[in-house]
């Protein structure tokens, strides 16, 4: 049996505004913790996705260091 995956233009548009849907928060977040929102991407590799929140878990962001330096 051969089975073709075919989807509809309205499948495609649900696709592409679920996506920004979810990339759209986590790169908004990310950049205000200093990172830089193309790290949004990882959010549609799952394994990649759990690393890198190990990673940001663990990691020192850039923002905390700015919050604590003294003033000039």
């Amino acid at each position: 049996m051969n089975f073709l995956l075919v989807i509809t233009p309205t499948q495609f548009m649900i696709i592409i505004l679920m996506s920004v849907a979810a990339a759209l928060p986590a790169s908004i977040i990310l950049r205000r913790l200093g990172f830089s929102g193309w790290w949004s991407v990882v959010c549609f590799i799952p394994a990649l996705a759990i690393l890198f929140l190990w990673y940001l878990a663990f990691t020192r962001w850039p923002t905390a260091e700015t919050a604590n330096a003294p003033n000039p």
